[in-house]
């Protein structure tokens, strides 16, 4: 198989070969795009039209996967990436609870990761562990794990994803494409009523988008994304999106409806939850996807969101594995906040 991936995108596309006529079949394509397959005798041409993408298909021969591979990575705006099928990948290693607890207690200085208080025997050896596998080893002289490179961006991955990864293979773990399950969930939660106007902010592929403009109208559903590709596909998806950074960008004015699943690197979710709150009409509700570090990290920023949530909302967790759909085991909560 090739798999056909981009950063920060939900687009996993697998082709396969099979069958006895030799064709090419998507097995999977993450994307909300129909997939249609181009006849031999067609004159019709491939590539993407709209939201629906047109496919080769062979009926007799060998089928050159670098020749799909590159025909479609230039369409989609994707890098090539060539996973050999008998060799899969090492999964990331799982982070429980009490250690990402005590991830959230580590200090930084410069490339030193240390901890506040003595760890009991248990805790360091798991402690000790995880700090080795990101790349770290301990030193005595500085009382502290040493690392090549600032770890800070690895110990927030920690915090905010529940996994660890060797840094040879740590992915951008700012943002996470939203599983339909939680897209579904969102539009739920924010009881939607048509001629709402709902916003999506860094919109990515537009799922959330797509299951609102259901309910309320694609005339309705506002979407803010950063990346060019994306835009492109939002575009194809029949929304207008503005193409901004959302922490710098502003509606005409105030939404009925925010929905949103926010990058998560460094606390990102917090900032874009508190911008999109100004947004919120009187009588608006806002529903995010956060991380599940917001409910116990005890920086004065996650304390001040909490208290937030206790006065205007709730929050709950999502069930363990919600993600893994598009390739991550990050911990999640769902945040409902009611202006």
């Amino acid at each position: 198989c090739l798999y056909l991936q981009q950063e920060s995108s939900v687009y996993h596309q697998i082709w396969n070969f099979v069958g006895e006529n030799r064709q090419v079949c998507p097995l999977r394509l993450a994307a909300k795009f129909k997939v249609k397959r181009v006849r031999e005798d067609s004159e019709q041409s491939e590539g993407i039209r709209g939201n629906v993408i047109w496919i080769p298909s062979w009926s007799e021969g060998e089928v050159s996967w670098e020749e799909v591979a590159a025909s479609y990575a230039d369409i989609l705006c994707e890098p090539i990436q060539a996973v050999p099928v008998s060799v899969p990948a090492p999964a990331s290693q799982a982070a429980d609870l009490s250690l990402i607890e005590l991830f959230a207690e580590a200090s930084i200085d410069g490339n030193i990761v240390r901890f506040p208080r003595k760890l009991d025997a248990a805790d360091y050896r798991r402690v000790d562990a995880a700090l080795i596998a990101l790349g770290g080893s301990w030193n005595r002289k500085v009382t502290g794990h040493v690392f090549e490179q600032d770890p800070t961006d690895l110990i927030e991955s920690v915090i905010e994803t529940g996994t660890y990864e060797r840094p040879e293979r740590a992915e951008n773990f700012g943002f996470f494409p939203t599983p339909a399950a939680l897209a579904k969930l969102l539009v739920q939660e924010a009881q939607l009523a048509p001629g709402m106007t709902v916003l999506e902010p860094s919109a990515g592929i537009g799922n959330i988008a797509i299951e609102a403009a259901a309910i309320v109208g694609a005339e309705n559903v506002l979407t803010v994304e950063l990346q060019a590709c994306n835009v492109d596909v939002l575009k194809g998806l029949g929304f207008s999106p503005v193409q901004s950074d959302f922490l710098t960008y502003q509606p005409e004015g105030k939404v009925d409806r925010i929905l949103m699943n926010p990058p998560f690197a460094r606390q990102a979710d917090i900032d874009h939850v508190l911008h999109a709150w100004s947004m919120i009409k009187k009588g608006g509700r806002l529903v995010a996807i956060m991380a599940a570090s917001v409910t116990f990290r005890n920086n004065a920023k996650s304390v001040a969101f909490r208290n937030l949530v206790t006065s205007h909302g709730r929050l709950w967790d999502n069930p363990d594995g919600s993600f893994k759909s598009v390739g991550t085991q990050v911990r999640t909560v769902t945040v409902v906040l009611d202006k």
